[in-house]
């Protein structure tokens, strides 16, 4: 693994929590002792390993703006022009709209005085062009208008495409729902595992590509050919669509509709049936599935879904999990429904991070 110069962020950025240089994460303990057996843990270090990213945009002790991540257990902005997890072109398009801010005198937001008007910057690089899908999160349209003209004609070369997202909101939600697109692509097409996926900027994708690939091939030994596939909380269709081979059919339940929309846009399966509605809706489709795949937010499982799954027999599961917490939780539970965990890997898809995405495979026979 590569040795990573001490970060001068480190002590004020929320995040990373353990050095980029460390092994594995403190959680790690809790989960093997959980696992009551030594499992693998995969990562990968690599230098700007993270391909997707949102920072807010606040000002500076200078009253400039800057863009970064808030101090822990605070909304201070911690600036980081240049962070070693960043791919770079996420640095390079950071400091470009910094530096187009200043010159327009767009002031960013503030949440106590409720005065300025961006809020945030989101960040995708195509892995194939480096190319960066930006999305100017703002109180308004105007200035947020200004700024992306004065972007793509700065650059054009480094931007894939660039949208305007509307929050007006005062919570803590990031996005908004109003969209606008501005300049390039409508989808970046992004190649996740075999397949290429076309991703609008408010549909999920995991940060961390290149060890995401490593994950599904992992949960590509766990499929048996010809299995009836359930899919609960499945994004745009990723994993899936990447099993297309060894599926007889797969069912897809998504409550988002921009992972629909992205779906419908990355040459979907004929074979397959997507539902774009709450993850409840899946209880109805349990029984005509032999394989149940769930990728649930932090939240972790539906408790009504989670409840009926409990209870399904001969049937096979798949549980991919971003929250340990919850994990334990909904584990616990599935146990005490007769189901075996057979096989468990980790993967630190968020390096320097508290965090680690498990992914298990599990069984249940009749009776």
């Amino acid at each position: 693994m590569k040795e990573f110069p001490t970060c001068k962020h480190f002590s004020k950025c929320s995040g990373c929590s353990h050095s980029l240089n460390d092994t594995a994460p403190s959680i790690w303990k809790r989960i093997e002792n959980f696992m009551q057996r030594p499992i693998p843990l995969i990562s990968e270090n690599s230098p700007g390993w993270r391909l997707r990213a949102k920072l807010a945009i606040r000002k500076s002790k200078d009253g400039t703006p800057a863009l970064g991540l808030f101090e822990r257990g605070t909304h201070t902005l911690a600036a980081i022009p240049h962070c070693q997890a960043h791919h770079p072109a996420i640095n390079r398009a950071a400091t470009l709209l910094a530096e187009e801010m200043r010159h327009l005198q767009i002031d960013p937001y503030d949440e106590k005085k409720q005065t300025g008007s961006l809020r945030y910057a989101q960040f995708f690089v195509c892995r194939e062009t480096m190319r960066v899908q930006l999305t100017i999160i703002t109180r308004e349209k105007k200035d947020a208008k200004r700024l992306s003209e004065r972007l793509w004609e700065a650059d054009s070369s480094l931007w894939h495409s660039i949208w305007i997202n509307v929050q007006t909101s005062r919570g803590n939600n990031i996005l908004g729902p109003e969209w606008h697109h501005c300049y390039g692509e409508l989808f970046l097409h992004q190649r996740i595992g075999r397949v290429q996926i076309a991703f609008h900027p408010a549909s999920f994708s995991q940060a961390h590509l290149s060890l995401f690939d490593q994950l599904l091939k992992r949960v590509e030994t766990w499929v048996k050919p010809g299995s009836k596939l359930l899919e609960i909380y499945a994004g745009a269709g990723a994993i899936s669509l990447h099993l297309a081979p060894h599926l007889a059919f797969a069912t897809l339940i998504e409550e988002n509709p921009y992972s629909y929309i992205s779906y419908q846009n990355s040459s979907p399966n004929s074979a397959f049936k997507y539902v774009q509605g709450d993850a409840k809706e899946a209880i109805a489709y349990l029984q005509d599935a032999d394989l149940i795949l769930l990728d649930p937010p932090r939240k972790g499982v539906d408790r009504e879904l989670l409840s009926a799954i409990k209870e399904v027999e001969e049937k096979k599961l798949i549980y991919i999990s971003c929250n340990f917490d919850s994990f334990e939780r909904d584990a616990k539970e599935l146990m005490d429904g007769g189901w075996i965990l057979e096989d468990a890997v980790g993967y630190w898809l968020f390096p320097g991070a508290n965090h680690i995405e498990l992914a298990t495979s599990w069984k249940k026979e009749s009776g």
